[in-house]
């Protein structure tokens, strides 16, 4: 009577089982573990990179305003320019000439002030009108981490901070001009930079999906693989036991005529022991048969 499960199978499956175990161990920490946190370190390396790359280029704008503000000064102070015509220079250059040129982001701008103390600071241009002549301090009240940017500025240094505004990171830069108390501020939004903050985001994310992608096509093969590594396993194990049961049976019978070539196992483990004591077992039933006869 034939089992309902045959060997082959049994170990087929337990092999399968062992085998897919340990990719599938394998999969979920390169996966969920690995490949995460190495793209979280990527990521954090390349996001200090580009900050670093930004706040570089926005204080080289802060400059060139005021080298360029610091030269009108110069001129209104030498009697070269009037006080209308020095306020209309530098109102070009805070509003049209550097900003547009060089682009701070949609809702990035370059404005000056007048740093009176830590807790007056006035402004003398700015993109917005209304804010011209008030205390900056009070306009920025809606913005904290700004105010507090802002209250701890010194003239004679050059400060550039991150912020948050409006659900955003922001980025100041203060630069002092000349000795009249004037000083350069920009402030720029991270993710409308032209290095790309956002690119940067985006490019992650779809690197995270071209990975899962990856990840699924690696667990179908890993799938198959084992299905392989397993057949070849249990073939190697099942096929001598199989072949020495069918054999051992026909002993029991005494067809011994119907036996054939005794399969030869040549391994020295269990199964090639199991073989010796098989072949020994037979030669000894021919001697007894043989015997009787």
């Amino acid at each position: 009577m034939k089992p309902k499960i045959t060997l082959f199978t049994k170990v087929f499956l337990f092999m399968f089982l062992i085998t897919a175990g340990f990719l599938v161990i394998g999969y979920i920490l390169l996966r969920f573990i690995l490949f995460p946190k190495m793209m979280l370190n990527l990521q954090s390396q390349y996001l200090k990179n580009e900050k670093l790359l930004m706040a570089e280029r926005v204080s080289t704008i802060a400059k060139s305003i005021a080298r360029e503000i610091e030269i009108a000064y110069i001129a209104k102070e030498r009697g070269r320019i009037s006080e209308q015509a020095f306020n209309d220079t530098i109102r070009t250059i805070v509003n049209e000439h550097i900003w547009v040129k060089e682009g701070l982001g949609k809702h990035g701008f370059a404005y000056l002030v007048r740093f009176i103390d830590n807790d007056s600071i006035l402004v003398v241009v700015h993109p917005n009108r209304d804010w011209e002549t008030k205390n900056i301090i009070e306009k920025a009240k809606g913005t904290p981490g700004l105010v507090k940017i802002l209250k701890s500025l010194s003239f004679d240094d050059t400060v550039s901070r991150y912020y948050d505004a409006e659900s955003k990171k922001a980025f100041l830069v203060s630069y002092p001009v000349g000795k009249g108390g004037l000083m350069v501020l920009l402030t720029v939004y991270m993710d409308e930079m032209g290095l790309g903050f956002g690119k940067l985001m985006q490019k992650f994310k779809q690197r995270r999906e071209e990975a899962d992608s990856f990840f699924l096509i690696m667990a179908i093969a890993a799938l198959i693989l084992s299905l392989f590594f397993a057949w070849i396993l249990s073939f190697g194990i099942a096929r001598p036991i199989v072949a020495y049961t069918k054999r051992v049976e026909r002993m029991s019978k005494l067809e011994m005529d119907k036996l054939g070539p005794a399969p030869v196992y040549l391994k020295n483990d269990e199964i090639g022991l199991l073989s010796k004591a098989i072949r020994r077992l037979e030669e000894a039933l021919r001697i007894l048969i043989k015997n009787k006869k």
